[in-house]
C-alpha cells in the first residue's frame, strides 16, 4: 500500500503549488486512514504510519470508519474500473472526536481525500489523481469525498495570506483549515 502524501503548510510548499487552477478542500480534524482492496475482496487498512494486517490491531478510533468502508465500498464498481485493484490506494480521514466538535452523527465515518494509482508498491511507479478525478472516484465506489470549498480557482486570484478559512460543512464554525491542491499533484494546507 502506498504511503500517505505529505501536505506541508502552503508557505513551505513548492512555489509550483500556486500555479494553474486550484481546488480548495475542507481540512477535516480527524485521523488519517488509507485502504486498498485486495484481490480476495478483503480490505487492507492503515493509518499514516503503519498498515494493520490483523483486525484486532486496528486502533479503536479507526474501527467505525473501517466498518463503514467494509459496508459501503462498491467492490464491483472498483473492479470494473481498474485492471488491478491492489494498485489503487485510497486515502482519507476517519471522522472521530478530536479537537473540533463535529456532529459525528451527521457526517460519514470516512471522507476521501486522495487516490493513488500505481503499478505496484515495489516499483514506486504511479501517481496521485487530480482533485476533480478524486471526487469522481470516491463517488463511483460509493464513498463520500471531502468537501470541495471551491473548484478551479485560478491561482492568480488566490492569496493564501489574505484567504479566510470558511465555515465547515460538518460543524457550526470555521473549518479546521483548507487543503490547496493543483492538478499537477501539488498540495499544501492553510490552518
Amino acid at each position: 500500500m502506498h504511503q500517505f502524501p505529505t501536505t506541508p503548510p502552503v508557505a513551505d510548499a513548492p512555489s509550483e503549488l500556486l500555479s494553474g487552477h486550484l481546488w480548495l478542500l475542507e481540512l477535516i480534524d480527524g485521523r488519517p486512514l488509507r485502504f486498498q482492496l485486495q484481490d480476495s475482496g478483503l480490505l487492507r487498512v492503515g493509518d499514516a504510519e503503519r498498515v494493520y494486517d490483523e483486525p484486532a490491531a486496528l486502533p479503536l478510533p479507526l474501527r467505525r470508519a473501517v466498518r463503514h468502508l467494509r459496508e459501503s465500498l462498491d467492490r464491483d464498481a472498483l473492479r470494473a474500473a481498474v485492471d488491478d485493484v491492489e494498485a489503487v490506494t485510497f486515502y482519507g480521514v476517519a471522522t472521530v472526536r478530536a479537537s473540533l466538535p463535529y456532529d459525528l452523527d451527521s457526517m460519514p465515518p470516512f471522507l476521501g481525500t486522495d487516490v493513488w494509482v500505481g503499478s505496484g508498491e515495489r516499483s514506486g511507479e504511479g501517481s496521485f489523481r487530480p482533485p476533480d478525478a478524486v471526487a469522481a472516484v470516491f463517488d463511483g465506489v460509493g464513498l463520500e469525498p471531502v468537501t470541495a470549498v471551491e473548484r478551479e480557482v485560478n491561482a492568480r486570484d488566490f492569496d493564501p495570506e489574505t484567504y479566510e478559512v470558511p465555515d465547515s460543512a460538518w460543524r457550526d464554525g470555521p473549518a479546521a483549515g483548507i487543503v490547496v491542491r493543483n492538478k499537477r499533484g501539488g498540495r499544501g494546507k492553510l490552518l
